[in-house]
């Protein structure tokens, strides 16, 4: 029984490990989440428009039909090219590191959870700006002004995000850091294959004249 629960448990670890090591299921999942979005909320722009008060309706935007359509435009195209340069940015930086560090880096890049934050963000954020923006050039006079603040949010929330991913990505490419990163990995990939039931060889003696180095801090030599 214990055999069997190790080996499920084995088994459930690798596959976390894998999905969570894959790029692209969070921002496939942003995508869909934002492709339904684009379409529900121009539907209750449609319902509600004419209910809203006063107050809220004075914080969404208030341009025109033209007016919408430079807004979703611009977001769709920037963001978009934000992404495309972001990352081939990333990834020449993460290639330098990995030829002076450690070739895990790629793989710590590709499971970190900040790196598909992002980008389902982005990625989320253009197409929710696309699918509006077939829903303006079919609206006619009338303009999904809910829809069109909530990409400007996303907007906003993207450029937000982008300053904190280069944040964190300035913070992973210290040599500390990527360093600590790779232990952590190999001492769980170690826990996970069970190495530790395994014999292991002794620990080498040591010399009478050693002394312990505490270190007050973290670094490296």
């Amino acid at each position: 029984m214990t055999t069997t629960s190790d080996g499920a448990r084995r088994w459930w670890a690798t596959l976390a490990e894998s999905v969570s090591s894959r790029i692209w299921p969070l921002p496939v999942a942003a995508i869909i989440a934002a492709v339904i979005a684009g379409v529900l909320l121009p539907l209750l722009d449609a319902a509600v428009d004419d209910q809203l008060p006063p107050w809220l309706g004075a914080l969404l935007f208030s341009g025109g039909t033209e007016a919408a359509r430079a807004v979703l435009t611009t977001i769709s195209g920037s963001l978009i090219t934000a992404t495309s340069l972001t990352f081939s940015l990333t990834v020449v930086a993460l290639q330098l590191a990995s030829n002076q560090a450690s070739p895990r880096v790629l793989r710590q890049f590709a499971s970190d959870g900040m790196v598909h934050l992002t980008l389902a963000i982005f990625l989320g954020t253009f197409a929710y700006a696309l699918t509006v923006l077939r829903t303006v050039e079919d609206a006619g006079d009338r303009v999904p002004r809910i829809a069109v603040t909530v990409a400007f949010v996303l907007t906003l929330m993207s450029v937000v995000v982008l300053v904190l991913f280069l944040a964190h990505l300035a913070s992973r490419l210290r040599v500390e850091t990527m360093l600590r990163d790779v232990h952590r990995e190999t001492a769980r990939t170690i826990a996970r294959v069970g190495a530790d039931d395994r014999a292991t060889a002794p620990a080498p003696e040591r010399p009478g004249d050693a002394r312990p180095i505490l270190a007050r801090r973290s670094g490296f030599v």
